[in-house]
């Protein structure tokens, strides 16, 4: 078999990147630039186009403009599915870009993923018209209502995920039912934690507002006191900084010997900046606080390790939704809130037990210093 002319290695490399998604959300170049990419002479990169459009896998418009041949697309084996977050630092945005790459790996499904850093970025209708599905993790920003219908408009091709719009017809992945937040509660609760605070730092969207408003109707039901702290960062913003200040705060306002035993996170960066600010007051997480958040990314390699709800297994979710983004001219069937049914509770050393009678004794160390303990 002869060795592959170079023509033919651009043939490959751009095959590679159509199957990757490359040019979902990007015009495909041109010759000139396809050469430059790739380190060839622009006859073999005209010698490589004009085969795949020979091919039927390419196509050229009347100004001379390439683009992917749509029968083409439709050969391809694979679905083409964006998956858009908000453009801020996270752990749990990554988290889950992860665990949606590895379903979507199994599945035969190429994930091609992008961030907006608002509403109106264009980037998401591109992604809306172009892909064969759209899965987005939605902002804390605002969302004008001529926002709202266009989604309404292209929810066969849109899922959310970590999120509920279920209301608005749009199909939704939502990572922590209730079930799961309560689940969590209620461990707390049987380890005898009577007086709890909850601690917010997320901005607030229709996610947030729900872990918060169950946290005020389990605690009343349940006859538990505690104090809602509650500072929202800004869009697009590390809600870490903004819950260390707040946490640096409360600890200073906090009645050491009859304030609250465990302090609630509604996420992940608020749970580890309380922990910071605990070390710095002095005081040790699990013995003189206990620290529990509703989610966790790698929880269990923090030092101590945090307790909280870890990613569920949405492998049934996302293969339905798979199957979905298949068939797009076809109505969704069934419920348009699609749940993980079994919690991940991860149980760290920053939660313990504490008797009714006998509260953790409150100890202050220099950090760094070993603490006497009474």
């Amino acid at each position: 078999m002869p060795p592959n002319t170079k023509y033919h290695e651009v043939m490959d490399i751009i095959w590679r990147r159509i199957e990757a998604g490359d040019y979902l959300l990007n015009d495909l170049p041109g010759e000139r630039k396809l050469a430059a990419d790739t380190g060839v002479s622009y006859m073999t990169a005209r010698k490589a186009v004009l085969a795949m459009i020979e091919e039927g896998k390419l196509a050229r418009e009347a100004n001379g403009k390439l683009y992917v041949d749509p029968k083409a697309r439709r050969r391809k084996s694979r679905l083409d599915v964006v998956f858009l977050y908000p453009a801020y630092p996270s752990d749990h945005l990554n988290h889950c870009r992860l665990v949606v790459t590895e379903v979507a790996n199994q599945s035969d499904v190429a994930i091609r993923p992008v961030q907006y850093v608002h509403w109106d970025d264009p980037i998401i209708w591109e992604a809306l018209t172009s892909a064969d599905g759209v899965l987005l993790i939605p902002s804390t920003e605002s969302m004008p209502d001529h926002v709202t219908d266009r989604f309404i408009e292209k929810r066969n091709r849109l899922v959310v995920f970590d999120g509920d719009w279920s209301h608005h017809g749009i199909p939704s992945i939502r990572l922590f039912p209730c079930s799961h937040i309560e689940a969590l509660f209620e461990y707390v609760y049987r380890l005898g934690h009577r007086r709890i605070d909850f601690l917010n730092s997320q901005g607030h969207n229709e996610e947030i507002n729900r872990r918060v408003g169950q946290w005020q109707e389990w605690s009343l039901r349940r006859g538990v006191k505690g104090d809602i702290w509650d500072e929202p960062a800004p869009p697009f913003t590390d809600p870490t900084p903004f819950a260390y200040r707040l946490s640096k705060r409360l600890l200073d306002s906090w009645d050491h010997d009859n304030g609250p035993t465990a302090l609630i996170c509604s996420s992940q960066p608020a749970a580890v900046a309380a922990m910071r600010a605990c070390y710095e007051q002095g005081l040790r997480v699990g013995h003189d606080l206990s620290i529990v958040s509703i989610n966790i990314v790698n929880g269990r390699y923090l030092c101590p390790s945090l307790a909280g709800l870890d990613m569920p297994d949405v492998t049934k979710n996302m293969e339905q939704v798979f199957e979905r983004f298949a068939e797009t001219e076809k109505d969704w069937k069934g419920s348009t809130l699609l749940e993980p049914s079994t919690p991940v509770l991860f149980e760290g050393e920053s939660v313990t037990a504490v008797s009714h009678d006998l509260r953790p004794v409150k100890t202050r160390k220099t950090p760094g210093k070993t603490a006497t303990t009474k």
